[in-house]
């Protein structure tokens, strides 16, 4: 009998305040998504892309001082 009022408690929140009741499920989802998807993406060949670079790359050469206004 309790399984009953908390099904109706649950359909009553998703009929009522939906965006609660979502945040509320993705949020117990995600921790589990997290153990399963990452080592299945691995088993599938999945490779991460390279990061972006932070900065600009700066020369390996020496800099020419310059003199005046190069305009």
């Amino acid at each position: 009998m309790a399984g009953l009022g908390i099904y109706s408690y649950l359909k009553y929140n998703l009929h009522n305040h939906p965006a609660v009741f979502m945040a509320f499920a993705f949020g117990l989802t995600m921790p589990v998504m997290m153990l399963g998807v990452y080592p299945y993406r691995r088993e599938l060949g999945y490779k991460r892309t390279p990061d972006i670079p932070r900065s600009y790359p700066i020369p390996q050469r020496e800099r020419e001082p310059i003199s005046g206004y190069d305009d």
